[in-house]
């Protein structure tokens, strides 16, 4: 079994084929999906998802950062509402973002904090982004290190000393299409830290791993993620699986 931890099954570009799309990925061992909102907008499509495909789909919902709102404030009550309206297994997808915009950042740090303290309210993992923002991210959460705080750095692209200081706060790394990038040099940080804080996820429809980049992503796609770190780690695609699928349950499903 495999599980994505990221999928973004409710955007637009899943609109006319989403039964195909899920039909795939099981068909391919990608058995449970995670999907997570950017905004509190996406909740119902998100539900109504989870909804359709019960023991596949799971809800999780978030502000993103380049979500936010000039009324965030709002945002982020309302986002409290909806999350004590409903059963999610995750916050997410929310953290730092730097790349896009750098105006907004304390705003952006005000939101992460209030997003950490509401999964810790709600006994939840997070799902982070972080996007040229590592050190002011690691100095946000080291200070919740001791408050059950939890959670997955989603799409993480950094270096194999990054890698330890995540592992170090009890975070998850996740790891999806960007590994089989030509110019992606997280193979070489894989060989060094292993596999034991790693879980997949394809972030669709964004991220599609070679030999699908440039094309829509999809669940299904994780089966060739999965083949190219077996080549590239010289590791069984079923021990893969195994241990991707442990860390993922052992987070969203057994904590």
């Amino acid at each position: 079994m495999i599980i994505d931890t990221h999928a973004h099954l409710y955007s637009k570009e899943f609109n006319n084929d989403c039964k195909d799309v899920v039909a795939r990925a099981i068909n391919c061992g990608v058995k449970k999906m995670i999907i997570p909102g950017t905004k509190p907008e996406d909740s119902q499509s998100i539900l109504d998802l989870c909804i359709e495909y019960p023991g596949i789909c799971f809800p999780a919902l978030a502000i993103h950062p380049e979500e936010l709102a000039a009324d965030f404030r709002e945002q982020l009550q309302l986002l409290e509402k909806l999350l004590n309206e409903a059963k999610y297994c995750a916050v997410g997808e929310t953290g730092l973002d730097l790349y896009w915009d750098k105006t907004r950042f304390q705003e952006q740090k005000e939101s992460l904090i209030f997003h950490i303290e509401l999964a810790a309210s709600h006994d939840l993992p997070l799902i982070l982004h972080c996007r040229e923002a590592f050190e002011p991210m690691l100095e946000i959460l080291k200070k919740y290190k001791h408050n059950n705080t939890r959670g997955i750095f989603h799409c993480f692209t950094g270096n194999t000393a990054q890698a330890k200081e995540i592992e170090d706060l009890g975070f998850l790394i996740g790891i999806g299409g960007v590994a089989t990038f030509k110019k992606s040099d997280l193979k070489h940080t894989l060989r060094e830290i292993g596999l034991k804080n790693i879980v997949l996820e394809t972030d669709s429809p964004y991220l599609a791993p070679v030999p699908h980049r440039g094309k829509r992503n999809e669940p299904a796609f994780l089966a060739d993620v999965v083949h190219f770190l077996s080549t590239e780690l010289e590791i069984s695609a079923s021990e893969i699986e195994n241990i991707t699928s442990k860390n993922a349950s052992k987070l969203f499903f057994d904590s």
